[in-house]
């Protein structure tokens, strides 16, 4: 099994990414401090790749492409 943690800010999560260094991601891309991709960025230039997916409330084509050029598995947007 997996186990799935959910944190309530942006800056809480990429504390406890550094610690517990997540198979995956999946990440709002609309956070409080900073946004899903940057926080991917953040952690990623530590660690190196690693599979995340992106949801949004207002998804464009633009976000979609820089999420895939990070390496972004999918985007998805959701009511």
């Amino acid at each position: 099994g997996l186990c799935c943690s959910r944190f309530t800010s942006s800056t809480h999560a990429l504390e406890m990414m550094f610690v517990a260094s997540p198979p995956c991601l999946i990440i709002d891309h609309e956070l409080d401090e900073m946004s899903g991709l940057d926080l991917v960025t953040q952690f990623q230039n530590q660690h190196g790749r690693f599979p995340f997916i992106v949801v949004t409330h207002r998804g464009t084509v633009d976000l979609a492409v820089e999420a895939m050029k990070m390496g972004a598995m999918n985007v998805l947007e959701i009511p």
